[in-house]
């Protein structure tokens, strides 16, 4: 059990918020409203490694590599806090709330998948479907909920389409605190639905969209104190950054040419930037990816609007309506990270992608009958990577890893009349009436 809060010194000497316009820092345990209380821009999570650079780099990848094998201890048992030192250097390992998040396989793509992308490329997932909830939420939800608890929050709420709600009712679950979620009617799957109520949080359905529930959220947030647990929350963002960390060090130490992923409300591409930046600034990898962004046509504010300037991206910038999808976890048409993902993927050099429902559900078939279980918003990157590598963005033969976000079991809905259909019904129960239907 941790210790109580109250009870807990914890240093935050060297890592605090700082705003992404205006530099402004603010500290991470007495934060609220997790924006800029100067300008009232988005937060990021900021640390000053100059005093604490007493290992040189070559030592503490050593110190990561060594941390493959899972233990008991949290730094051991899990992918995130196993690059501690790159997320919050400055945390007493004890108080550090963990599920085991961020075990997860990275494998190479097989020979369907790499027909069907074209480009002969050098073809990698990282499965984070394989996460506890179902969903790469939980690497930003265990530094999230760890932050929130030492901060003293009472309990936390987020707006969803499925996955954030899921990661979030699981580790308030492992924290004891209360948990709030706040879900589109009639938009999120069965699976999506259950897992916050199995984990012990208040569901609270809202008969409009996504973009609904987070203009309700804030204000619970600026209003009313509510603790966030949507990506508008920093330290979640810092500790999706282990997605980029990952990828480094499955690659020897380098990050592959590009990275391609979904893009919902802009937590997973902006972080991925921020965690390249951040191994690039430190001299843990000699260059970063260009990251490779993908949207469903039905909800594509960034990609529609993609230019290779940020000042002119931001410019023809504007949210749109999203319309149904059956990415799910993408259909929201206002993203509250879009200015991270614009100064994220321009940084890197990388592009946006747009693509079609159909695309989509021929992604998720081709990588399902290799054996990887992948939902619809990984088919939009696969999906994305394809249209990318035909236009010319993603040259042949370059290494790219698609980042998987969740598991395709928490999406069978979108298959259900498929699998139906595809049930053979035996006549009895007669073993040979069997081998009759088996021709054997």
């Amino acid at each position: 059990m941790l210790d109580h809060p109250a009870a807990v010194r914890v240093s935050t000497d060297h890592t605090h918020f700082r705003c992404i316009e205006c530099k402004n820092e603010q500290n991470l345990l007495k934060e609220r409203v997790f924006v800029c209380a100067k300008c009232g821009e988005l937060l990021d999570v900021h640390t000053n490694y100059s005093p604490l650079l007493k290992s040189n780099v070559a030592d503490l990848k050593k110190v990561f590599d060594g941390r493959c094998v899972p233990g008991q201890d949290p730094v051991r048992c899990s992918g995130v806090w196993r690059f501690q030192y790159l997320v919050w250097p400055e945390l007493n390992p004890a108080h550090i709330v963990t599920l085991g998040e961020g075990i997860i396989p990275i494998v190479p793509a097989g020979r369907k998948v790499k027909e069907w992308v074209g480009g002969d490329l050098d073809l990698h997932f990282i499965l984070e479907g394989q996460n506890p909830s179902g969903s790469f939420k939980c690497m930003g939800m265990t530094a999230m909920i760890t932050l929130a608890r030492l901060a003293g929050a009472t309990g936390a709420s987020c707006a969803s389409t499925g996955d954030t709600s899921a990661a979030l009712a699981a580790y308030c679950a492992a924290a004891g605190l209360p948990c709030t979620v706040l879900l589109p009617l009639d938009k999120v799957t069965g699976a999506q639905l259950t897992q916050p109520v199995y984990y012990g949080a208040r569901v609270i359905g809202i008969p409009g969209d996504f973009d609904d529930c987070m203009l309700i959220q804030k204000v619970l947030i600026e209003r009313y104190g509510s603790y966030p647990g949507n990506s508008l929350n920093s330290m979640r963002i810092a500790g999706h950054m282990a997605t980029a960390f990952l990828l480094a060090q499955y690659f020897g130490w380098q990050l592959p040419d590009w990275i391609a992923a979904p893009v919902g409300n802009g937590s997973n591409t902006s972080s991925i930037g921020m965690g390249m930046r951040r191994l690039v600034d430190l001299r843990f990898v000699p260059k970063s990816a260009r990251i490779l962004g993908c949207q469903t046509e039905m909800a594509n504010p960034l990609a529609s609007s993609w230019s290779q300037t940020s000042a002119a991206w931001l410019k023809q910038y504007h949210p749109k309506k999203a319309d149904d999808t059956i990415a799910t976890a993408t259909q929201i048409g206002a993203p509250v990270s879009f200015k991270k993902v614009i100064r994220e993927v321009t940084a890197s050099r990388g592009s946006m992608q747009s693509v079609s429902e159909a695309d989509i559900r021929e992604a998720m078939d081709v990588c399902l009958k290799e054996g990887l279980p992948v939902c619809p918003q990984t088919g939009i990157a696969v999906a994305g990577l394809r249209a990318a590598v035909r236009r010319g963005a993603v040259q042949n033969g370059q290494c790219v890893a698609v980042v998987s976000t969740a598991t395709a079991l928490k999406f069978s809905d979108v298959y259900k009349e498929t699998v139906e259909k595809s049930v053979e019904k035996a006549p009895d129960t007669d073993p040979e009436s069997i081998a009759r239907m088996l021709k054997l």
